[in-house]
């Protein structure tokens, strides 16, 4: 929340969090970054975010998918929907 609401878009933001100095190679940021490569290879947000959820398997993933893919679907900005 705080990259995007700093304005930086959501790849921008995703990538900032995978990168970012100090981080370790922890589950959840390897799934993003995951997610970060799909995205850059041509697999749409919305698919590839759902795609994490079904991997991982958490009603809180699934539940935080569901507003990026909805936020992302209604034109909402991100940083209103989180």
């Amino acid at each position: 929340t705080l990259c995007v609401g700093a304005g930086l878009d959501f790849l921008n933001a995703l990538n900032r969090i995978v990168t970012a100095k100090g981080t370790r190679r922890e589950p959840l940021i390897e799934e993003l970054s995951l997610v970060l490569h799909e995205i850059r290879l041509g697999k749409r947000r919305g698919e590839a975010l759902k795609t994490m959820a079904t991997r991982i398997d958490l009603p809180e993933i699934r539940s935080f998918v569901r507003t990026l893919v909805q936020a992302d679907r209604m034109g909402t900005p991100i940083v209103e929907a989180l």
